[in-house]
C-alpha cells in the first residue's frame, strides 16, 4: 500500500509540474529528475502496476499473480485542477 501512495504522490506531483496526468507511469521514471525509479513501478511482489489514464479519472492497481487486480487507486480529476504558474520546470516534455 506505501507503494501505491508514493506512486500516486508523483502521480500527482506530474500533473502540478507538466500540467496533465503521464501518459504511462515510465514517463515518471523519465523526467530530469526522475519522480521514481523503475523499481518503485513494481509491487513489493515484483508486479508491475496497472495504471490507466482517462479524461475523469485515473487508475492505478497492483496486479496479482493471477491476473486480477488486489489493490486500487482511483482518483477524479477534476476540473479545476491546480498548474504552477511560470515557465515550464526543467525537464519539462513542452519546448
Amino acid at each position: 500500500m506505501a507503494r501505491m501512495q508514493r506512486l500516486a504522490s508523483a502521480l500527482r506531483t506530474y500533473y502540478m509540474a507538466f500540467g496533465s496526468y503521464p501518459t504511462t507511469l515510465d514517463d515518471l521514471v523519465n523526467t530530469n529528475p526522475p519522480l521514481m525509479t523503475a523499481e518503485d513501478l513494481r509491487s513489493a511482489g515484483g508486479d508491475t502496476y496497472r495504471y490507466q489514464y482517462g479524461p475523469d479519472k485515473i487508475i492505478l492497481q497492483a496486479i496479482g499473480p493471477s491476473g486480477e487486480p488486489y489493490l486500487d487507486v482511483i482518483r477524479g480529476v477534476l476540473p479545476d485542477e491546480v498548474i504552477l504558474p511560470g515557465p515550464p520546470p526543467v525537464g519539462s516534455q513542452d519546448p
